[in-house]
């Protein structure tokens, strides 16, 4: 969201799995990464492996699961699973800081595409 100029590449049909979006090209500070659906459970969960290729070389595991708590409210869990070795695992004291806003975006992309 933060780089107009990054190049999507889709593989596979969407919301499969084995589908993938790689970014490519754009602002170099933003890193490039391959983000690929490894498992899905109907309306209920999607968990994804996160390949990133520069930067921060790295494969980290997303989830995200949808869970109905009642008076048609929708409870959301994101869940981020990385390992880093020293010293790069410094970075993890701060990450969540580095990241909070666009997690937030995220959230908010999802309620309004779900609401719509």
């Amino acid at each position: 969201m933060r780089d107009s100029n990054i190049k999507l590449v889709y593989k596979r049909v969407d919301s499969t799995v084995g589908a993938s979006s790689t970014r490519e090209g754009g602002d170099k500070n933003m890193g490039l990464s391959t983000q690929e659906i490894i498992k899905l459970k109907d309306v209920e969960s999607i968990e994804m492996e996160l390949r990133f290729k520069n930067h921060f070389k790295a494969t980290n595991y997303a989830n995200n699961t949808v869970t109905t708590v009642g008076n048609g409210q929708t409870k959301l869990s994101d869940i981020f699973i990385g390992k880093s070795k020293f010293p790069m695992n410094i970075m993890n004291l701060f990450i969540n800081k580095l990241i909070e806003r666009d997690v937030e975006k995220n959230v908010e992309n999802m309620k309004a595409g779900t609401e719509a």
